[in-house]
């Protein structure tokens, strides 16, 4: 029967949809690996502004499914936030190809790569939840994952099947997105069509391309040194996950990886598990996945934090619920430990956890 409860005034209603009916607790999905020496949950986010309410709710969700999992099987948990530093920041149009700068080799006027700038406000949100749960978080960058020797190797057997992975990664233009940033000013090609690359022996790939402004360069690829290598965010997906699911072999943890359901569906069959699948790994390998609840607007779309930048569409919100800092200057703590002990409650009631939440809910929740 579904479940209608009185909160906040409220009667909020709780439909019972598939995984709900057969689960009590989402931990109930995981007791298969409960006898592994520690669980490590991931989760990640573009620092390209402050959290905004979607990104606070998500990693919310991540450190109370981290909690949870503590708690029921008295475990190891760690936390690993990963900072998506290859995400555009810039993007200029050249002679019909479109060229962009990712937030690493991006500053502002004061000097400051823009993939730190806005991390400060991050560390205070995991501050506050780390008083809550008593998890710490640790930093990986994407740069620094799509240099270790597991994932380059990948991307070279990608690169050398591209009949293979094209078609999953690109279905619509049947093009793998690989780029390499130029050397002197981080632009890079944004589609690789200007990408070729020959072998140069059995371990090494020589790749030339160009940039709109100092021509064409050349740089290498090898499981263990050459240049940096960026890729579209479907091969990057799928070259962490493979790091990940080979780091769990090799140090008998368990990766559960927390995203926003709208990475969820077809994203998660037709490209994730399907270039996994193509790489050789079995599906009991891959990690465990939570999709966390949506934001959505009254429309019913997903709230955006890249529509917010680019538009003011959101300008009838309360300015809080886009900016973190702003949220906890203006209401203090109080009302963040409200957002908190509900977003909490979700992952012990999975009729609460898989469905989706409007702002307009949120607003009430919070009374603003």
């Amino acid at each position: 029967m579904p479940t209608i409860l009185r909160h906040n005034d409220l009667d909020v209603p709780y439909p019972p949809v598939g995984i709900a009916h057969i689960t009590k607790d989402i931990t109930d999905l995981m007791r298969k690996d409960a006898d592994v020496t520690e669980y490590v949950v991931k989760m990640g986010a573009q620092p390209n502004s402050n959290p905004h309410l979607g990104t606070i709710v998500t990693l919310m969700s991540g450190f109370s499914i981290a909690k949870h999992i503590k708690e029921t099987f008295h475990t190891n948990v760690r936390i690993e936030f990963l900072v998506d530093d290859n995400a555009p920041a810039e993007t200029v149009e050249k002679e019909g190809l479109v060229y962009t700068r990712s937030l690493r080799f991006s500053v502002n006027d004061m000097g400051m790569g823009k993939d730190r700038l806005f991390l400060a406000s991050y560390k205070r949100l995991f501050d506050y939840l780390t008083e809550f749960t008593g998890l710490a978080v640790s930093i990986r960058r994407d740069t620094a994952l799509q240099m270790t020797p597991q994932v380059r190797t990948i991307l070279m057997r990608i690169m050398e099947e591209s009949y293979i992975f094209s078609e999953i990664f690109s279905p619509s233009d049947k093009f793998l997105h690989i780029k390499v940033p130029c050397p002197k000013c981080g632009f890079a090609e944004k589609t690789g069509r200007t990408l070729k690359w020959t072998r140069i022996n059995h371990e090494t790939l020589k790749l030339e391309t160009m940039c709109f402004e100092h021509g064409v360069f050349t740089s290498q690829l090898s499981p263990t040194a050459g240049d940096f290598i960026d890729t579209n965010t479907p091969i990057a997906d799928v070259l962490q996950t493979a790091l990940f699911i080979e780091e769990d072999k090799e140090f008998d943890t368990k990766t559960i990886l927390v995203d926003g359901a709208d990475w969820s569906g077809n994203w998660a069959t037709d490209i994730l598990y399907r270039g996994l699948s193509k790489l050789g790994y079995a599906y009991e390998e891959i990690p465990q996945h939570f999709y966390t609840p949506l934001v959505l607007d009254w429309s019913g779309a997903k709230f955006s934090k890249s529509i917010y930048l680019k538009t003011g569409f959101y300008d009838y919100l309360p300015a809080e619920l886009l900016d973190f800092d702003l949220f906890v200057k203006t209401f203090g703590y109080e009302k963040l430990d409200l957002l908190w002990v509900d977003v909490d409650s979700w992952v012990t009631e999975p009729k609460k956890f898989f469905r989706n939440y409007s702002v307009d809910y949120f607003c009430k929740l919070l009374g603003i």
